[in-house]
């Protein structure tokens, strides 16, 4: 059956869902579970038809996260300050980000370590300059956050949020939750992601041909929306 509207995709996104955490096999360490979208009819050559989208999502993404914070004036402070549950916080200060500038190695593995990075909103241009090559190429620019808003709730917020890319390659891939989330809320997630994705294609959910559902290492469970 053809899939030609929103509110008829959850059920199948659900039943993936739970399809792909019963057949992964069990590991010694908690995997996520991955949305990917196949996106067909959109000419990506066209610079209007590629975008960069956050996505937040109603349940955190990770057991544990891995954020990082480029943190300036007060939201130094205010991080230096507060305990951090649920999530291995890296602070990257203006004088670690100096450091950072000549450290290639050590920069490219922070940008593989983490999922997500926030940032004080006057570094973003020092950000840009100094270690956007290593963050960009993997999706993982900075969010802004200016320094009248606190960047504790800034950092909350990145628990729950994910960012997708549409560019070179006609496929949105990214993690939706962990696998021992409960399936409403993966389900939730999944179909916030989806919801947001379809906003912003031309044709909307036409131009999506399947969806897949994985844990990290298992096996992908498909949802032809043809």
């Amino acid at each position: 059956m053809k899939i030609t509207k929103l509110e008829d995709l959850k059920e199948h996104l659900e039943d993936s869902i739970k399809k792909a955490v019963t057949l992964a096999p069990k590991r010694n360490f908690e995997e996520s579970v991955e949305c990917i979208m196949v996106i067909r009819d959109v000419d990506l050559r066209h610079p209007e038809n590629r975008f960069r989208l956050l996505v937040k999502l109603p349940n955190k993404v990770a057991k544990i996260d891995k954020i990082g914070v480029f943190a300036d004036g007060p939201h130094l402070s205010q991080i230096q300050s507060t305990k951090i549950e649920d999530a291995i916080v890296e602070v990257i200060d203006r004088a670690k980000l100096e450091v950072l500038r000549s450290k290639s190695r050590a920069t490219r593995k922070l940008a593989r370590k983490l999922r997500i990075f926030i940032a004080s909103a006057p570094l973003m241009p020092i950000i840009g300059k100094y270690v956007a090559k290593y963050l960009s190429p993997l999706n993982k620019m900075p969010i802004p956050i200016p320094l009248d808003q606190n960047i504790i709730d800034a950092l909350n917020d990145a628990k729950h949020t994910v960012a997708v890319r549409l560019s070179t390659s006609p496929q949105i891939a990214t993690r939706i939750g962990y696998k021992s989330m409960k399936i409403e809320q993966l389900t939730e997630n999944a179909f916030t992601l989806v919801s947001a994705v379809v906003g912003k294609l031309p044709s909307g959910l036409s131009n999506i041909s399947d969806i897949y559902i994985k844990t990290t290492m298992g096996p992908p469970a498909r949802i032809s929306l043809e």
